[in-house]
């Protein structure tokens, strides 16, 4: 896998828009911690997540088994956090 993003912090599924094909998930500012941190998905296709992800890192998906043809263009985004591990089929 590809790492594209990785932040210590509890991230929050905050909002899917299906008009617009986006999933935003939201790491709210704390007592410790003093600003928000959003990451955007656009496109999305497909999602298998957890509604609350501990110490969020985001990769491009490599060596999975998906066809072409069936992601449109599409990229497979590996997400992980503490004892999770997921994707989201998107865009962008």
């Amino acid at each position: 896998m590809k790492q594209l993003f990785r932040y210590d912090g509890l991230f929050q599924w905050w909002s899917y828009t299906v008009s617009h094909g986006q999933l935003l998930l939201r790491c709210p500012p704390s007592p410790m911690r003093r600003m928000q941190v959003d990451v955007l998905f656009k496109n999305v296709s497909s999602v298998l997540l957890a509604t609350t992800l501990e110490n969020l890192e985001v990769g491009e998906g490599t060596g999975l088994v998906v066809k072409a043809s069936v992601l449109g263009g599409s990229k497979v985004f590996v997400v992980r956090a503490n004892d999770f591990e997921g994707y989201v089929v998107a865009g962008a």
